[in-house]
């Protein structure tokens, strides 16, 4: 039996993540029976088509693509005929998804675009100082190693001792990043002042739809325009696992095991709303 069997592979891919987002482009309009009902009855209202209040988007077609690397390399190492280690290294390298339109934003306070000043302050796209396409930095850093042991402590077939530890780093789908241009100012979420009717949406107005966003052609600044993407410094997840098991033989048909595995993450992916009130 060989004392080393070493492995070593990779794998390269392209991903892609394409959406046509239709979000509420066909209006939605609501008859509520309250004091706000513009005939004083819900239900009267809607039979006469006089909405309550009108909201419409505008959709949102995009793309985002991905590169995706990884190298590693393994040894199965046979110390001695009753000790085993497994031994081993990953590197992983994703590059942030970016689109070919550049719907891609982020928020940092007080800063204003140059790129596309008619945007509110704080919202920076790609191309601003510091701001890379994907909005994110690659990270080269993504190493992760891995170890096993198992172990015949008697030397008699009968018992095993087995551990394992390792660190694993999550990708991230272009979902996240395919967001940010279901957002301002990529999109238009419409919300009507003054509700039109079923028969005149738009009473008087002219129509802002269809809508296309043209750098320098910001959509109007609606109440309630929400603008939502990764920050700068956003970092992939990663976990922290392990494992420890210990069995053994009581006779020809019965085995005994006992065995512990844990996982410990950090850096998970979530959402924060800034302009979320504190209460204490």
């Amino acid at each position: 039996l060989a004392a080393h069997r070493e492995r070593v592979g990779g794998e390269a891919s392209l991903n892609k993540d394409v959406q046509l987002t239709d979000l509420n482009n066909y209006g939605v309009w609501t008859f509520t029976a309250s004091t706000t009902a513009r005939t004083g009855n819900g239900l009267a209202d809607y039979l006469l088509g006089l909405a309550n209040s009108q909201t419409q988007d505008a959709p949102v077609y995009a793309i985002d693509n991905s590169f995706f690397w990884a190298l590693f390399a393994q040894d199965d190492w046979h110390i001695v005929r009753k000790l085993t280690l497994n031994l081993g290294v990953r590197w992983d390298i994703q590059t942030p998804p970016t689109d070919p339109q550049n719907k891609e934003s982020t928020f940092i306070e007080g800063v204003q675009s140059t790129v596309d000043p008619t945007i509110p302050l704080g919202e920076l796209v790609p191309h601003d100082a510091g701001i890379t396409r994907g909005i994110v930095p690659i990270r080269f850093q993504h190493i992760s190693p891995r170890l096993g042991l198992a172990w015949d402590p008697w030397g008699t077939g009968k018992t095993s001792v087995r551990l394992g530890a390792g660190v694993f780093y999550g990708g991230v789908s272009g979902n996240e990043w395919n967001s940010t241009s279901n957002y301002y100012p990529f999109t238009l979420r419409y919300t009507f002042g003054v509700p039109g009717t079923l028969s005149n949406p738009y009473l008087n107005t002219p129509s802002p739809f269809p809508f296309v966003y043209k750098i320098g052609q910001a959509p109007p600044i609606v109440p309630g325009a929400e603008i939502f993407g990764m920050p700068p410094q956003f970092q992939w997840p990663s976990t922290y696992q392990m494992t420890a098991s210990v069995q053994q033989q009581l006779n020809s048909s019965t085995v005994f095991s006992i065995a512990y595995v844990g996982a410990l993450s950090r850096k998970l992916v979530y959402g924060v709303d800034i302009n979320y009130p504190i209460f204490n």
